[in-house]
């Protein structure tokens, strides 16, 4: 089964330079004779290991292998049938890559499920082979959730493969697919997983795409579950613990790899959460997440700061607490509607989130700052006729690579 800690000691490797050891390597690369060898033999009684490790290897470019919709059921027979779990693993890699990126190969996929059996491997006592199964279920609902039973059982699956994860690398994949998966109809159902996905996020936030995967989880459920289910969330510490996802490595010599693709995805939770719930955001400030939030829009998210700007306007104007006082987060916020007035129309949309959050803080603090209200005020208006909120965005949907 794949750790966290295994992750994190590949990604600091590779960031040092140092090659890894190849994985996934097959005794042949002949595709037609592994495929002969697979259909010329019965999946229960046979190693074919190597034959589907090679199939799975070809599977991250299809087209290049010839490999299409006629592979299809071979790979889906070892799922459930394969003599051992090495062979079943590898068949779960095969489908997970023939899905990804491509919403024709996951129709295609879909079109030959016949059996909601399939998604039964998301229950195995394996957790390698939950955990794979988890990318192929991520995949195979990026562009469509199955439907009918077919989805109702995949859903199931889902939630209770993510409350028995022991292993917090299990959540995190299995959030990704949750995210793809979640609908209005199986919002319910998903809440009872929700506790499990936010105690991993502070670990979700050291790698980039796990911090997107889980955020992106958050942000789903938040988008389509009802008041209450949302206000759970307070209990469980959503608010808190996106807070902790921001928080710099200087702060607590730690080491996350902070990307403006994994805190603009934390940035739209935040939206959500403020949006649903003052007392998300009230757990979210508390634990300094403005200020950390704040810092990332200067630097992390320099470049394109519309997500953390957003973000910071919906924490402030939910009425969740008093403004902050502190120092640093008042000169961020000031800093930026400062340097955002300067680029002119480039920042105009950053610069009218920053300009909303600002007037949520007493004429004493604004004179501190050196800011007028009047002024921001103009600047708001302005804003709010261009410019829809949050409820414009849409689902976020997740794919998870091969590893």
């Amino acid at each position: 089964v794949r750790t966290c800690d295994w992750y994190l000691v590949r990604a600091r490797r590779a960031a040092g330079g140092e090659k890894g050891v190849a994985e996934h390597v097959t005794d042949s690369a002949d595709i037609g004779s592994a495929l002969a060898r697979i259909r010329s033999s019965n999946v229960g009684e046979v190693d074919l290991a190597d034959e589907y490790t090679l199939l799975a290897n070809c599977c991250c470019n299809p087209e290049a292998c010839s490999v299409g919709a006629g592979e299809i059921g071979i790979m889906l027979d070892a799922v459930q049938h394969a003599s051992d779990e090495v062979t079943q693993w590898q068949a779960l890699r095969a489908l997970a890559n023939f899905c990804q990126s491509s919403s024709s190969r996951q129709s295609a996929v879909r079109n030959q499920l016949t059996d909601a059996s399939i998604f039964n491997c998301l229950a195995s006592e394996n957790e390698a082979i939950v955990q794979k199964a988890a990318f192929f279920a991520c995949n195979l609902c990026t562009s469509e959730v199955p439907r009918g039973r077919m989805g109702e059982a995949l859903h199931v699956r889902l939630v209770q493969a993510l409350k028995n994860a022991n292993e917090d690398m299990t959540a995190i994949f299995a959030s990704a697919a949750l995210a793809n998966a979640l609908t209005e109809q199986s919002a319910a159902a998903a809440a009872e997983a929700m506790p499990r996905i936010i105690e991993c996020l502070p670990q979700a936030a050291y790698i980039g795409q796990w911090g997107e995967w889980t955020a992106g989880c958050c942000r789903n459920f938040m988008m389509v579950a009802s008041r209450s289910s949302v206000e759970e969330l307070e209990s469980a510490g959503l608010g808190e613990a996106l807070a902790e996802m921001l928080e710099p490595n200087e702060q607590s010599d730690r080491d996350k790899i902070f990307s403006h693709a994994s805190v603009s995805a934390i940035a739209d939770c935040v939206s959500w959460a403020a949006n649903k719930s003052s007392g998300l955001a009230r757990g979210f400030i508390s634990a300094r997440g403005l200020t950390w939030l704040a810092g990332h829009t200067s630097t992390t998210c320099a470049d394109s700061p519309f997500a953390c700007c957003q973000a910071i306007s919906y924490v402030m104007r939910s009425g969740s607490s008093r403004p902050p006082q502190d120092s640093r987060t008042l000169n961020e916020l000031a800093s930026l509607f400062n340097s955002y007035e300067a680029a002119g129309s480039r920042r105009k949309r950053e610069r009218g989130f920053i300009a909303k959050a600002l007037l949520e803080l007493p004429d004493s603090l604004l004179s501190r700052m050196r800011l007028s209200r009047s002024a921001l005020r103009a600047v708001k208006e302005e804003h709010d006729r261009y410019l829809k909120d949050a409820q414009a965005m849409g689902m976020a949907k997740l794919s998870l690579s091969d590893d």
